[in-house]
């Protein structure tokens, strides 16, 4: 080639513009995701996932991808129909459940979003639709027993979740092929090699239930090796459960871990030709073992029930779970008094009675009293909730504040402050039937005998149980949506008036005066002129500290009782009319109290202010 041709060519070799570099193909597993993101989006903007809070959380951080979480929920269809629940109160194991944000055995797609938003303690009300629950492509965990597969693929379902708990992603890890064991190392061991089968093993080992707190190596120990004995092993024997055998295999030696495992993981293998099994650790508590059924009640072994004789009927549809009149047989003994004669070492029984014996009178009939009153022992009512009519069952209570030490009336020879254990047998129970399958007519007689029951808890200084009874039926009467008339509308509103007024004084009773103020507010919807719901948001504002906007409200209350009584127009007992004169005295003192309280807060900053500035 020419001399010239030459550099003719390499000049417009220069000239010619650079390649772009390759772009990765944005069709592969990005744009996938990316899609995959738009999409939900799109269907949480139509309402896919809605939710509000129930219960406020302690605030702070929220569990993100990977953390362990630790939940306790309900499963509801329709209003208020638990299918299933974690609770010990709703027939639960009162365990919470484990698992890991988005890795592992994925929960449902829905209750990831909202952990995703949540806080330590808070509880949501979920409303999901089935490709946000269990249908959700990347949910592998199964719908809980009580919830059919159908049922699951088809029906919009509620969920009352809570964050009880969580740990950071850097401290555990999802181990096995199902993705449903967990493992947070609590110091690292030496080496590299893991023992599997037929490998001798030494450990150390404890066992726990799940804590309803969420706290791992805090629930009921069932199990535990002591230090100067530990277990000397050879895996693949039979001599450890299969969970465990599959934990040592991800530990070096020297290793300390903590591992949650399914409770199927921790029964004992298949016995031997014999029929003897050589599994060193027990089966875990609170699982039918030979059909017996045994309940941690409260998730932490303070109190324990014990299926002696099976009733009739099915769990938990036949069980008085919601509160209503039940009728029982017991009999009590003290925890250290027991003997290897029991018949000697009972304290009382409700068929023979204070001061009597067995020999000289007829049995009395059974001991009827109403759930959710405080008139029994908590432990024995959680118990008695989850039994069937017919049912007897052993329950044993390792805590006072479960056992006699807030009920009123004591058995003889039982303190307040005693470890007790009751058998209890369930005779029958008042079965009023679901709430939204009743007719309008049913449903304001069972209401009226609810706060009929609130007042009069609420009149014995019961404030407590008043509360509890009063925020149970406002739940009933705020679902009730199936009017057929007006005066349907107007005897339902009424009592939800009067309920929301109730409880706003039983929430100034238990000191919890925020709660009161939304009370008054929400029922002053209805009644933006009742002087008594002005007069009690005015207290509870006092009380909390808000002593201006008291202030306003006691003027205004005032104002307007001295109208109503000048007109003859006065307030009833419901708060919604009656002619009864309105005490404009108790107003006027409480005025001075409010005036008394800023003035010593006052004194209280300033005092506060000189101290600060005198160090």
């Amino acid at each position: 080639m020419p001399a010239l041709a030459l550099a003719a060519y390499l000049e417009e070799l220069r000239c010619i513009a650079p390649e772009a570099p390759l772009q990765p193909d944005l069709k592969g597993q990005g744009r996938q995701e990316h899609d995959k993101k738009l999409r939900e989006d799109q269907e949480l903007a139509s309402g896919a996932v809605l939710q509000a809070v129930l219960e406020a959380g302690k605030g702070g951080s929220s569990p993100v991808e990977g953390d362990l979480v630790y939940v306790h929920f309900s499963v509801i269809e329709g209003d208020d129909d638990i299918l299933y629940s974690t609770r010990a109160e709703d027939g639960g194991t009162g365990h919470p459940l484990a698992f890991i944000m988005e890795k592992g055995r994925r929960a449902p797609r829905g209750w990831e979003i909202a952990l995703g938003g949540m806080s330590k303690g808070q509880r949501n009300m979920l409303k999901l639709k089935p490709t946000y629950g269990y249908k959700h492509p990347d949910c592998t965990m199964q719908p809980p027993r009580g919830v059919s597969a159908s049922l699951a693929s088809t029906a919009t379902l509620s969920f009352d979740l809570q964050l009880v708990s969580w740990h950071p992603a850097a401290e555990v890890k999802a181990i096995g092929e199902d993705g449903d064991k967990y493992r947070r190392m609590l110091s690292e061991g030496a080496g590299w090699e893991t023992p599997r089968a037929p490998f001798e093993v030494t450990l150390l080992c404890s066992a726990y239930t799940p804590a309803h707190t969420g706290g791992m190596l805090s629930g009921f120990e069932y199990f535990d090796t002591p230090k100067d004995s530990p277990l000397c092993v050879q895996l693949g024997q039979g001599a450890l459960p299969l969970g465990v055998e599959e934990a040592l295999g991800y530990m070096n030696k020297g290793e300390t871990s903590a591992f949650v495992l399914p409770a199927a993981s921790m029964l004992q293998p298949t016995a031997d030709k014999q029929g003897a099994s050589k599994c060193l650790i027990p089966d875990p508590p609170g699982k039918n073992v030979q059909q017996v059924e045994v309940r941690d009640l409260t998730g932490n072994g303070e109190v324990f029930k014990r299926r002696l004789k099976e009733g009739d009927g099915d769990f938990p549809v036949d069980c008085p779970i919601v509160d209503t009149t039940v009728r029982i047989n017991y009999r009590v003994r003290l925890l250290s008094a027991q003997t290897a004669d029991t018949t000697s070492s009972w304290v009382f029984d409700s068929r023979i009675g204070a001061g009597s014996s067995a020999a000289s009178s007829a049995p009395l009939p059974p001991v009827e009293f109403d759930t959710g009153c405080g008139d029994m022992p908590e432990g024995l009512e959680m118990a008695v909730k989850l039994m069937v009519p017919g049912e007897l069952a052993l329950v044993r209570c390792h805590s006072p504040r479960y056992g006699y030490k807030d009920v009123l009336e004591l058995p003889p020879g039982v303190l307040a402050e005693d470890d007790v254990e009751w058998e209890v047998e369930l005779v029958s129970f008042d079965k009023e039937g679901h709430w939204q399958n009743i007719s309008m007519d049913e449903r304001l007689v069972i209401a009226k005998k609810a706060k009929a029951k609130g007042n009069q808890l609420f009149k014995a200084g019961r404030h407590k149980y008043a509360r509890a009874k009063y925020e149970a039926l406002l739940r009933q009467l705020e679902s009730t949506r199936d009017y057929e008339t007006q005066d349907q509308v107007d005897s339902i509103d009424a009592l939800k008036l009067a309920v929301a007024s109730n409880m706003a004084m039983c929430c100034i009773a238990l000191e919890d005066y925020a709660k009161a103020v939304v009370l008054c507010d929400k029922a002053m919807q209805q009644d933006p002129d009742s002087v008594k719901l002005m007069f009690r948001r005015a207290k509870a504002l006092s009380l909390k500290g808000d002593y201006e906007e008291a202030a306003s409200n006691f003027e205004e209350a005032l104002e307007k009782a001295m109208l109503q009584n000048l007109g003859g127009g006065g307030e009833g007992a419901g708060g919604g009319g009656g002619g009864a004169v309105v005490d404009t005295d108790a107003i006027l003192r409480e005025m001075e109290l409010n005036k008394k309280r800023a003035k010593a807060a006052e004194q209280k900053q300033k005092q506060t202010f000189r101290s600060f500035f005198d160090r």
